[in-house]
C-alpha cells in the first residue's frame, strides 16, 4: 500500500498567513490519502479495506477535473482557496476538487455578505470559521493543522540548514585567514627574536673586545 497511497499534505504548500483558513476548509480531508496511478473503484476499495485497520479517507489522484474556465468566471474577484495552495501538477485536480469552491475571507461577516451573491460557494475565514453553502456554520477555536504546515516548515528548515552551511563555510574561511595571519606574525616574531639575539651577541663581542683593548692599554701604560 505504501507505493500506492500518499498523503495530500506532503504535496501541497500553503502560505503561513492562510494555514488556519485552509486547515478549516479542508476539515477532515486534511488527512485524505491519495491513490496514485489507479482508478478508485469498488474492487480497489475492498482491497484497501482488507489491508487497513484504521478508518481513513481515500481519493483517487485521477479524480475528475473541474471546469476551470467556468470556475474562474464564477470566482472572479474572490480569493479562492485552491488558488493560494501550491501543489505538484499531478495533484492539482485533487486540490481543485477539495478547495475549488472555498473562498477565503477576513471574517464571518464578510462570509455572510458574499454568500448573498455566491450561494453556491463555501467560505473560510483567516481565523478558521467556516460557512458552508448548505447553511452550516463551523465556529469556535480553530488551530492550523501541522500537516498543512508540513511543506512550508520543511522548506524553511532546508533554507536554514543551507544558511548554516554557508555560514560554516564562511567561518572556516575566516578562521583559515586568521591562522595564516597568526603564522606570519609568529614567523616575523621569530625572525625579530633571531635578529635581536644576533645583535646582542655582536654587542657582547664588542664589549669583550673593548675590555680586552682597555686591559692591554693599562698594561702598556704600566710598563712605560
Amino acid at each position: 500500500l505504501r507505493t500506492e497511497l500518499t498523503d495530500l499534505a506532503t504535496h501541497i504548500e500553503v502560505p503561513e498567513e492562510f494555514e488556519t483558513a485552509i486547515s478549516a476548509a479542508l476539515g477532515e480531508a486534511v488527512d485524505v490519502l491519495i491513490v496514485q496511478g489507479k482508478h478508485l473503484g469498488s474492487a480497489l476499495v475492498q482491497e484497501f479495506s482488507a489491508a487497513l485497520e484504521d478508518r481513513v479517507a481515500v481519493l483517487s489522484q485521477g479524480t475528475l477535473k473541474q471546469d476551470l474556465n467556468s470556475l474562474e468566471e464564477t470566482h472572479a474577484g474572490l480569493l479562492i482557496a485552491s488558488g493560494i495552495v501550491k501543489s505538484d501538477q499531478a495533484f492539482r485536480p485533487v486540490v481543485d476538487l477539495l478547495l475549488g469552491d472555498f473562498v477565503i475571507v477576513d471574517d464571518i461577516s464578510s462570509a455572510f455578505e458574499l454568500r448573498e451573491k455566491h450561494p453556491q460557494l463555501n467560505f473560510a475565514t483567516r481565523s478558521g470559521e467556516v460557512l458552508l453553502k448548505n447553511g452550516i456554520v463551523l465556529i469556535g477555536k480553530a488551530n492550523k493543522s501541522s500537516k498543512v504546515s508540513y511543506t512550508r516548515l520543511v522548506n524553511e528548515l532546508t533554507h536554514q540548514l543551507e544558511e548554516i552551511d554557508v555560514s560554516s563555510a564562511k567561518m572556516a574561511h575566516a578562521v583559515g585567514q586568521l591562522k595564516s595571519k597568526m603564522e606570519k606574525i609568529d614567523a616575523k616574531l621569530a625572525e625579530n627574536q633571531q635578529q635581536s639575539k644576533q645583535k646582542q651577541n655582536s654587542r657582547d663581542n664588542l664589549n669583550k673586545q673593548l675590555q680586552a683593548t682597555s686591559l692591554s692599554l693599562e698594561k702598556a701604560r704600566g710598563r712605560a
